[in-house]
């Protein structure tokens, strides 16, 4: 059968049940909106639309959902992984209309023939007003947490092999050690399933579980997703605690040039950003930009976009900026714009694949970042050890920048340093970077020379 394709708002949350919330108590669900339909499927398939409605609107009150009320939607196989049922179609629209018609949600059927959008519902004031109440409440039950995706982002199915069911099985216990750990985000705990606002994060349903995400193979992608600490911006990451532990979030420093280069044999030469005349966050976003694109065009159209537009001065400077990246990195210069990004992401997501279950051998559970973790400050030396251990099990050589070695460059640090007063331009809070050795000696001597003490420095080991 032909793909059907998808034509939704751009604005619209898509009707997706790769990861859904439903009520926990579908029963009390029942009881409390006075539904009294008994078929199992469309019993299901209504929490589950009613949990991602109370989700989308907590996020944003006038966000829609797109979902289809076209039958030939729902034959396409490839879908069928993950949906909480089989009889997709009638419970959809059976759930959708009675939902609709207890004014839970507030529905809008898009006219047959109707190419340029799909029908679409959001949850109505009735709706969260129970929800305030506490007579419904949330719980995440995806019907599958191993995902893959085609190259239009859609998840597909796939047949089951050893692998999958390796990788599904791991991801299983270490959801089940995430969801007993106690996470504080600024002092807010995160409850399963419960809004999440800190600042101007805002989390319709928090949650500490995971899933993986593939892209067009298993060859490509296989990171993990889905916690809602991921996203959080880094100074608010700095406040979270793991079970009234402060953190720290040791991390792979400049992660893919380590991949790229250790593919072709080579260590990474320097900080793979320091381009002389720009700055560090335009080359990285560049970079970055020209590993995943396919063709050196759309790479330059994604460079300029990113320096302000696609006029012809955003793209001559985009252009001049590729040169030099290219120039700099001659050696791997020949994976700039074939997609190759994904095929990094399988790479680092084995690492933190293995540096999970690794962890938790020792009893501990890290928070997911990708290129790094979230750790118990106490642990956080260890989880080090670890992620260099792992990096090189799997890509058969050490990192370039090993991260225990990188801490102890930057970490010397000091509660104060004190000197006479008008003795230096300093302000009388100093966190000082020194690497252990006769250069270190140096500064302390100067900063002691001027100061006449210096305070609680602490040589890094």
């Amino acid at each position: 059968m032909r793909k059907p394709t998808y034509r939704d708002r751009p604005t619209d949350k898509v009707l997706s049940f790769s990861w859904s919330w439903r009520p926990k108590s579908l029963e009390q669900l029942d009881d409390a909106i006075r539904l009294t339909t008994r078929v199992r499927d469309v019993r299901v398939v209504r929490g589950f639309t009613l949990g991602l409605a109370i989700k989308v609107f907590r996020e944003d009150p006038q966000r829609w959902i797109s979902y289809s009320r076209n039958k030939n939607w729902y034959r396409w196989a490839m879908r069928w992984r993950y949906w909480p049922v089989r009889s997709m179609y009638a419970s959809m629209i059976s759930a959708v209309d009675q939902l609709a018609a207890a004014d839970l949600i507030e529905n809008h059927i898009a006219p047959p023939g109707n190419l340029g959008e799909q029908s679409r519902f959001r949850a109505t004031s009735k709706l969260m007003a129970l929800v305030e109440e506490g007579r419904i409440s949330l719980i995440l039950d995806r019907p599958e947490i191993i995902i893959l995706r085609d190259a239009d982002k859609h998840p597909i199915s796939y047949e089951e092999t050893r692998e999958t069911g390796r990788m599904r099985r791991a991801l299983e216990e270490y959801n089940g050690s995430a969801a007993s750990l106690h996470v504080c985000v600024a002092g807010q705990k995160i409850i399963e399933g419960e809004p999440l606002v800190v600042g101007e994060t805002c989390t319709g349903a928090a949650t500490l579980q995971a899933y993986r995400m593939f892209n067009e193979s298993f060859r490509y992608g296989g990171r993990f997703y889905g916690q809602s600490t991921q996203n959080m911006p880094k100074e608010l990451r700095a406040t979270i605690t793991i079970n009234d532990s402060a953190t720290e979030e040791p991390d792979f420093p400049s992660l893919h040039p380590q991949l790229l280069y250790a593919l072709v044999g080579r260590h990474l030469p320097g900080d793979p950003y320091d381009l002389d005349g720009w700055d560090r966050p335009t080359v990285k976003r560049a970079f970055n930009i020209m590993l995943n694109a396919k063709t050196p065009g759309s790479a330059m159209l994604a460079v300029a976009e990113t320096m302000g537009g696609y006029s012809a001065g955003h793209r001559e400077q985009a252009k001049r900026l590729i040169a030099e990246i290219e120039r700099k990195h001659a050696p791997v210069a020949d994976y700039f714009n074939s997609g190759i990004g994904l095929q990094l992401q399988r790479t680092d997501s084995d690492i933190a694949a293995r540096v999970l279950a690794k962890s938790s051998k020792d009893g501990e559970c890290l928070l997911s970042l990708h290129d790094g973790f979230r750790s118990r400050r106490q642990y956080a030396d260890r989880t080090r050890e670890i992620m260099d251990e792992c990096y090189e099990k799997v890509v058969g050589q050490a990192p370039a920048i090993s991260t225990l070695k990188r801490k102890a460059d930057l970490q010397i640090w000091s509660p104060v340093v004190g000197w006479l007063p008008g003795a230096l331009p300093l302000s009388p809070l100093v966190v000082v970077g020194l690497p252990p050795g006769l250069a270190s000696l140096i500064v302390v001597g100067t900063c002691t020379f001027y100061a006449g003490s210096v305070v609680g420095v602490e040589r890094a080991a």
